[in-house]
């Protein structure tokens, strides 16, 4: 059987699916590269129907972090970071910002086999002077992701969630004759020079640059009650796949996250696996 050729959306071959094309090593992206887009926009789009049947790698089905809670509040600076950060609201020790605090989940409905897992993750929102800090990145118009310190105004009439009222009468295109927003001609940063070939370039690993130091720090962080806990939660997935040569593959990971953290989840598996 030949080998299968991973393709773009109009079937063109993908020869780098490990590094973006960017403008010289270490570069900026660029907007050229096709395949990274479309990885964006599926990440940000497709649905995985929650009822479809849980294979041995599919068994958390439904949309990413789907579920969750938040809280409004505030972020109050309790220590000096001012050698850290020219940020203007962690300037002060003793300053308040609003903020609201979002903590998200891939959680399952009640009983399904993701039910029992922590949180996967948490997002910020900060309202400062300057504008919003968002550390999600999202780009709907619901009232807790609207600017503060501004005003959006353009041309963006739909979009996931959206609830402004700009309506179908709207233009949606500039300049126009009707007094819609227009460019202001001032760059809001300064040129970034770049050099070298475009190219999907091997990114350049810095200290402590891998995709497991982190993972074994935070463990090593962890009290002995903590550790056992994100033992027992982790090792319930990969004891129900069937394929030895898969688990393998995935219990590798955490050996190279740290070893007693490979050594404890291979442990808790294979335990689960027997029975």
């Amino acid at each position: 059987m030949s080998k299968r050729v991973l393709t773009t959306e109009s079937g063109a071959p993908v020869a780098d699916n490990q590094n973006s094309a960017t403008a010289g090593a270490g570069g900026p992206l660029l907007l050229q590269d096709q395949h990274l887009l479309e990885k964006l926009a599926r990440f940000n789009r497709e649905r995985i129907p929650v009822g479809v049947p849980p294979t041995p790698l599919r068994q958390w089905g439904g949309v990413v972090h789907a579920r969750g809670s938040g809280a409004y509040g505030h972020f109050e600076v309790t220590d000096d970071v001012t050698g850290f950060t020219h940020a203007d609201f962690l300037n002060t020790v003793g300053k308040r910002t609003e903020v609201f605090l979002r903590f998200s989940t891939v959680a399952d409905n009640l009983g399904g086999a993701d039910a029992v897992r922590d949180p996967r993750g948490f997002a910020v929102k900060f309202y400062t002077e300057e504008g919003n800090y968002d550390l999600v990145g999202n780009n709907t118009q619901l009232a807790v992701n609207a600017p503060k310190a501004t005003a959006a105004d353009n041309y963006g009439r739909d979009g996931f969630m959206a609830s402004h009222a700009q309506g179908r009468a709207a233009k949606n295109y500039e300049p126009n004759s009707y007094g819609g927003p227009a460019e202001t001609g001032r760059p809001l940063s300064a040129p970034l020079a770049v050099a070298g070939r475009t190219g999907a370039h091997e990114a350049p690993l810095h200290t402590k640059d891998d995709d497991f130091f982190q993972a074994g720090e935070l463990y090593r962080l962890m009290s002995a009650e903590e550790r056992s806990r994100l033992i027992a939660n982790i090792a319930g997935g990969p004891a129900q796949v069937s394929r030895d040569d898969v688990v393998e593959k995935n219990l590798a990971h955490f050996h190279a996250a740290d070893p007693e953290y490979g050594r404890r989840v291979a442990e808790a598996v294979h335990a689960l696996r027997e029975d």
